[in-house]
């Protein structure tokens, strides 16, 4: 028995005997595949020698090749010594019985049917290499006769040659008939395909929209053998939409195949119509194939048909065809509907403009009616007599008449006293003239002047006839109100600023003059007594100079203030004490302040100084007696504008300012009263203290009857401490020498404030600038003292002693100042600073100095 074992080489050795070399080619591929040894022969002839050389473990060959058949290459394979035992496979179509029986003559094995079946092919080799000892093992047969079909047939196969090659051909015969059986399904499959092709094409050459054939196909395609889901996609303004969407399953999901698992990215473009498929898994693991179908009719696409189902539902070959023909189909029933639609929709468009042209009318005239009426200028339209026909609500409101009460009356009508001017250019826009911009006072029948701004348009027909007019009227009295009072208060900034200016120089000039007096009065001796009347004439004339420039600075808002919060009621009560007993006995007197006023933001000194200016100017104002009246109240924060102020009111019973005076009264040197008997700067001063602390002063005045002035000045509105007043009572420094740079660019107030500072003892280095003092600085050292004007060329004083202090270079800053800046002005002082207002005394000046230490 040993002498038989037969162990499988690693590799089994397969020969292929075929004279396709397609064929061939095809079976080597798959067999090289399966990692068997394969050889190819054309014929007969070459396969045999092929055979003897290499010892094939299988032959598969084909009966038809020229030369030498199949079944010879079997009959001499099986006479080869040493390949006797070589099993032999026959490829054959089994049309007739005798293939089977030429088959069992030659010695073979085993058959099978072209096309071949490549899992059947593989079954079959693996199971001869399996059995291949066993038909070694059997002894060879007795010789069997089979007459069959009138022929006589010598068979000496083996029994299990035999059973093998009836086997393989019984199984062959089923596969046939499964075959033909899968034919027939197919067969059927077909019909109802082209049943549900039908019901589809009949649904859709009902359709009238795109909706209504992407519903029609995913339902009818629902209808299709083995399809179980279909959505389609179609494109708008907005891109793709999924349309519509049907979907069937034995658990009823709404959706086991969502549009997301299979949306338009799987369509290649550069496939044009072909229907493209995918294998997608279900939600229980099961396989689908999905189909996604491109929509388009020449170069429009319109959309894409999803289908999911089984494989030879939408993958198959004849699937894709069917499929193909069904986007067709589709395609071309959206195009029709899409025209359909287009139409309707151009027919519905053309109906609904007609609608609107109406509604555009109506609302038109709807619309110019409502401009008509809340236009802010008076529109009063005239008809070819220039006669009222129709007016607007601003009509209305300015001339004090419904239009239904003056329709039909002339134009001159609306005036108490129509102006010349309106007469003529009425005349000219009766003639076919436009009136483009005229102003007319004119005096109303309220009996209230205005001025008034009329614009009008003559109305003619296509005739060339004048048929009516309109007149657009706007009232700008308020306007031309605002305007004088712009005016106003442009005419008092330039007056501010050229008196500030005179100021500042005069301040200047005061410095140089009082400063000498006081050191030709400091160095006088007896022998001088009888010049000493003269020194303190020109002395007291200096100081009146100084106090009429405080007054023309406070004017030009540049004092230097210092604001400070204080109550109202202590203000008041310290002006009834300055004001008791300089009145006179004929004139009353009631100080009153409002429930919780707030606290004022102001100068003490500067404030008592305007109520004071205030209450004197009411006295005079009442030279036969009357009442004077001052009241301190809260006036809210209007919507815009100014902040909320705490009010001083000074009201007198007295003679009144001529309304041709009230525009002059806040102006320097303007005064009412006889000549000696005012400087006209009190209220100046008054209307630039207000100013400059961010608030207002107002007047109101009636010959006869009196005069109030409001003086509004900033509130505090959180609660704040009042401020204590500085003690008056302090003593002076004393007088040390100490080390001045002195820094001023008046060379004559420069000589006369080192004199006096050098007379003392002060070591005093004077220079013009800030950049001589800095260089003074850094080539001599610090000082005590940095002694500088504000007003430097350059660099301005507050520069230079804030880089003074920060280099170290000084102990002490003291500010002069003949007009303050705005910073100062504001009461916005750096704190570590003095401060010294020109002019000043020479004491003043020594002290100033000694208090800084």
């Amino acid at each position: 028995m040993n002498q038989h074992l037969h162990i499988d080489p690693p590799n089994p050795r397969i020969l292929i005997a075929e004279d396709s070399p397609t064929q061939a080619a095809q079976i080597v591929h798959f067999l090289s595949r399966r990692g068997y040894a394969v050889n190819a022969a054309r014929n007969g002839e070459e396969a045999y020698e092929l055979a003897v050389a290499t010892q094939p473990d299988i032959l598969i060959s084909d009966i038809v090749m020229p030369g030498m058949d199949g079944y010879e290459l079997c009959r001499r394979l099986k006479a080869t010594p040493g390949l006797e035992d070589t099993p032999v496979i026959l490829v054959t179509s089994l049309s007739q019985p005798q293939d089977v029986l030429a088959g069992l003559e030659a010695g073979a094995d085993n058959f099978i049917i072209k096309p071949y079946d490549e899992e059947v092919l593989s079954s079959r080799i693996t199971y001869l290499l399996k059995n291949r000892n066993l038909r070694r093992a059997e002894r060879s047969g007795d010789q069997l006769e089979v007459d069959f079909g009138g022929e006589r047939h010598h068979i000496t196969a083996r029994k299990q040659q035999i059973l093998d090659l009836l086997i393989s051909t019984y199984a062959q015969a089923v596969h046939l008939f499964s075959a033909l059986d899968q034919g027939r399904q197919e067969l059927s499959q077909s019909y109802e395909v082209l049943h549900a092709l039908y019901d589809m094409t009949d649904g859709l050459n009902r359709c009238r929209t795109p909706a209504d054939v992407a519903m029609t196909t995913v339902s009818r395609s629902i209808g299709m053998p083995g399809v179980r889901d279909a959505w389609i996609y179609l494109r708008d303004d907005d891109g793709l939409r999924l349309t519509a969407e049907r979907h069937t399953g034995r658990n009823a999901q709404p959706d086991p195949f969502p549009p997301s698992s299979a949306d338009t990215e799987v369509v290649d473009d550069t496939l044009g119509d072909v229907p493209q498929t995918r294998r997608v898994e279900t939600g229980g693991g099961a396989a689908r194939h999905h189909a996604s179908m491109r929509l388009r009719v020449g170069t429009r696409t319109f959309g894409f048909l999803n289908l999911v189902g089984s494989e030879p539902a939408v993958s198959g070959e004849v699937a894709l065809r069917t499929l193909a023909a069904i986007a067709s189909q589709v395609s071309i029933a959206l195009e029709r509907a899409i025209l359909h639609t287009d139409l309707e929709n151009e027919v519905r468009k053309r109906t609904q403009r007609l609608v609107e042209e109406v509604e555009e009318r109506r609302q038109a005239t709807e619309t110019i009616t409502a401009i008509f009426n809340a236009s802010p200028v008076a529109l009063i339209s005239l008809d070819a007599q220039l006669s009222l026909t129709t007016w607007n609500r601003t009509a209305t409101e300015i001339f004090r008449a419904d239009s239904a009460l003056v329709s039909g009356n002339p134009w001159f009508t609306l005036f108490a006293a129509a102006p010349t001017r309106l007469h003529d250019v009425m005349g000219t826009l009766q003639s076919g003239g436009e009136i483009s911009s005229l102003e007319v006072d004119a005096t109303l029948h309220d009996a209230a002047p205005r001025s008034l701004h009329i614009a009008g348009e003559p109305l003619i027909d296509t005739g060339g006839v004048f048929r009516g007019a309109v007149l657009a009227i706007d009232d700008i009295t308020a306007i031309k109100q605002v305007k004088e009072q712009l005016h106003q208060a442009q005419k008092m900034e330039a007056v501010g600023n050229l008196t500030g200016g005179i100021a500042h120089d005069f301040n200047n000039l005061l410095t140089t003059i009082i400063g000498n007096l006081d050191l030709a009065l400091i160095k006088s001796t007896e022998a001088c007594v009888q010049q000493r009347p003269y020194l303190d004439t020109a002395m007291r004339a200096s100081l009146r100079g100084s106090e009429l420039a405080k007054k023309l600075l406070a004017f030009a808002r540049k004092q230097p203030l210092e604001p400070q919060a204080l109550e109202p009621s202590a203000i008041m009560d310290e002006l009834r004490l300055l004001l008791d007993g300089r009145l006179g006995p004929h004139i009353g007197m009631m100080l009153t302040v409002a429930p919780e006023v707030p606290m004022v933001y102001a100068d003490p000194v500067q404030l008592e100084s305007a109520l004071m200016n205030l209450a004197i100017n009411a006295r005079d104002a009442m030279p036969a007696g009357g009442e004077l009246t001052i009241e301190a109240g809260f006036v809210p924060a209007p919507p815009c504008g100014r902040r909320a102020a705490v009010e001083f009111t000074v009201r007198d019973t007295g003679i009144g300012i001529p309304p041709e005076q009230l525009d002059r009264i806040f102006e320097p040197f303007f005064t009412t009263k006889e000549m000696g008997k005012g400087t006209g700067l009190g209220l100046a001063m008054v209307y630039g203290f207000a100013s400059q602390s961010g608030g207002y002063l107002t007047v109101e005045s009636e010959v006869g009857i009196g005069t109030t002035f409001r003086l509004g000045l900033p509130a505090l509105l959180e609660q704040v401490a009042p401020d204590a007043r500085p003690d008056e009572d302090r003593r002076p420094a004393a007088h040390e020498p100490r080390s001045v740079l002195l820094v001023e660019p008046n060379p004559e107030v420069r000589l006369t404030v080192e004199s006096a500072l050098i007379d003392v003892g002060h070591e005093v280095r004077a220079v013009g600038s800030a950049t001589e003092a800095l260089r003074v600085l850094n080539e001599e050292g610090r000082v005590d003292v940095l002694l500088t004007d504000l007003n430097l060329a350059g660099m301005d004083g507050l520069a230079l002693a804030r880089a003074a202090l920060e280099a170290g270079a000084c102990d002490q800053v003291l500010l002069m100042c003949a007009a303050a800046p705005e910073t100062m002005a504001s009461g916005e002082t750096p704190e570590r600073y003095g401060i010294l207002n020109k002019p000043f005394r020479v004491e003043e000046l020594r002290d100033a100095i000694a208090a800084l230490f």
